[in-house]
């Protein structure tokens, strides 16, 4: 993640719509999931069952009383991105920030590109969504699944996961060619 401007994708969101979206002659390869996959790491897990549509289900588990649990389930559609997904920002733990600058880390944080809880309150402003912190994690899920090489028909769900799990499930994936097929 680059730690600039406010800590989600809205700008970039933004400065495509302001160039403008072309419709393009062609065909797009998808990656059509046929059988169910599913990662584990430590305490959380990431799978993918066939769906005819792109839906995520991503669940959070933060030991923080203004995080907690929170689950969110989206069908993923550019208006759907633009509008719950792409203005969540990056959050963090206040005891996460102690430790990162103590170390001499972080140098580039700061409340303007990222929320931050403490046990005792937020220190931002406000949230722009009540579930924010879930929502991020949908979009970094939504960065990280890039790296498919294709858009994917299926249904993500995730418990507690993050970038690592993530890269490990794109792995997975392209690894177990027997579970999905392409459509054109």
């Amino acid at each position: 993640e680059i730690p600039v401007i406010d800590g989600s994708a809205s700008c970039f969101v933004n400065m495509l719509l302001d160039a403008g979206i072309e419709t393009q002659c062609g065909s797009v390869r998808v990656i059509r999931i046929n059988q169910a996959l599913e990662v584990r790491g430590k305490e959380s897990i990431i799978s993918v069952e066939p769906y005819d549509g792109f839906k995520i289900t991503y669940t959070i588990d933060f030991p923080n009383p203004f995080i907690g649990i929170q689950t969110k389930t989206c069908e993923i559609s550019p208006l759907v991105y633009m509008d719950e997904i792409a203005h969540a920002r990056t959050f963090c733990l206040f005891e996460e920030v102690e430790y990162l600058w103590k170390m001499g880390l972080s140098k580039g944080g700061s409340l303007e590109n990222a929320v931050v809880f403490a046990q005792d309150r937020i220190l931002n402003e406000r949230l722009r969504y009540e579930d924010e912190p879930v929502r991020h994690k949908m979009l970094d899920l939504l960065g990280d699944i890039i790296f498919l090489g294709h858009p994917l028909l299926g249904h993500i769900k995730v418990y507690r996961g993050g970038h690592g799990l993530h890269a490990k499930f794109v792995k997975a994936v392209l690894s177990q060619p027997e579970r999905w097929t392409y459509l054109t």
